[in-house]
């Protein structure tokens, strides 16, 4: 039971269900397929923090001659003609452009990023129908003590303050996470993971002393009654509470907290509905649908306006795919070439006339939610 409750956590991540909700086990695939130094499924920490890889990003492209521009919020995409031609930014400065690529997600990026209009009103309700449900939270800490954890020697550093930990990790639990998310309300019981990088890289904190970050996952992003402003305290003690239970000599070790809510997380971060991945990844919303079959492509239906974020193929992680993927679309439309494809092996199959009825009738909101139950 305790290996079955540490695999699923990997499906639960940033989902709107539970481990009996069709499509997780897609999420747990997703979250397997990475690969570090050669082994697949395996995955490294960042020197520096996460933050680091941006910083190599900006590094290269400056590198290549790109102007980077800070605190500059783009208002709005400039459309001329049906064809984006530069942003807008917040102060009022027009930049122009021959190509505008968002990595905003896929409802920010076409329903409020673009004038009224640019959007016909058939994918303005299919990405108001973009399921965009299922958050998580984050609790970064400082501390002064390296945790005890029930089970392992005390005081004694070891391979369990270097690996990413998953407390509470239950089929139970996460099934009663689930309840609580749908119906708005913080579950009594949490899962946590727990990662402590300043033991791999001692960049991160003060001599002494170490960051250790938290993360609970199946959390609604609207709470019935409150909101997370208003229980953000009260949340992160409960979740300290859990935590000290595994790792009792941290109470009193804990020198600072940052808390990050759902609501954050599409506040300062930009993330509709608090969700990480840009939007679900269930199977109606993957591949060739994600985000939707007329912007799977990473082409707009506004000309020289693309999308390259999380919410395009092949979803959420940090791997850069979606950003490479759509790199070539657009190079290739600059050039005026074919875009590169996936090669096919044997012939494509002929969607029947059953195929095409499925397809009309899971393309509707009633639909995917029969086809659901059903499933």
């Amino acid at each position: 039971e305790h290996i079955k409750g540490l695999f699923t956590f990997f499906g639960m991540i940033s989902v709107w269900g539970g481990p009996s909700t069709p499509g997780t086990g897609y999420v747990y695939g997703h979250h397997s397929v990475g690969e570090f130094k050669g082994t697949l499924g395996q995955w490294g920490f960042v020197k520096g923090g996460m933050g680091g890889i941006t910083q190599a990003m900006a590094r290269s492209a400056e590198a290549h001659g790109t102007e980077i521009r800070l605190n500059s919020p783009v208002q709005q995409v400039v459309v001329e003609r049906g064809q984006a031609s530069g942003v807008k930014l917040a102060n009022g400065e027009i930049i122009s452009a021959r190509t505008v690529i968002s990595n905003a997600d896929p409802q920010r990026s076409m329903l409020q990023l673009l004038p009224a209009g640019a959007v016909d009103a058939k994918l303005v309700a299919k990405l108001e129908d973009y399921d965009a449900r299922g958050s998580m939270a984050r609790i970064h800490l400082l501390i002064d003590e390296l945790p005890d954890y029930i089970g392992f020697p005390a005081g004694e550093f070891g391979p369990q303050h270097q690996a990413q930990a998953i407390m509470g990790a239950s089929i139970e639990n996460f099934e009663r996470a689930w309840e609580a998310e749908r119906r708005g309300e913080i579950p009594d019981d949490f899962v946590i993971e727990a990662v402590i990088q300043s033991t791999h890289d001692d960049t991160l904190a003060p001599k002494g002393k170490h960051t250790m970050t938290l993360g609970v996952q199946q959390l609604s992003f609207e709470l019935a009654g409150t909101d997370w402003d208003t229980i953000r305290d009260e949340w992160a003690d409960r979740v300290l509470e859990v935590l000290f239970r595994y790792a009792p000599n941290l109470r009193g070790h804990i020198l600072e907290r940052v808390i990050i809510t759902p609501k954050d997380l599409e506040r300062d971060y930009g993330l509709t509905g608090g969700n990480i991945f840009h939007g679900a990844m269930f199977f109606d919303q993957l591949f060739n649908n994600r985000p939707t079959p007329e912007l799977a492509d990473y082409r707009t239906t506004v000309g020289n306006y693309y999308l390259c974020g999380s919410g395009t193929h092949p979803g959420g992680g940090v791997m850069g795919a979606n950003g490479h993927n759509a790199a070539q679309v657009v190079i290739a439309d600059l050039n005026g070439t074919a875009a590169p494809t996936a090669a096919r092996v044997g012939p494509g199959p002929k969607a029947g006339v059953v195929d095409r009825a499925m397809e009309t009738v899971m393309g509707t909101k009633s639909g995917k939610k029969l086809g659901y139950t059903v499933a």
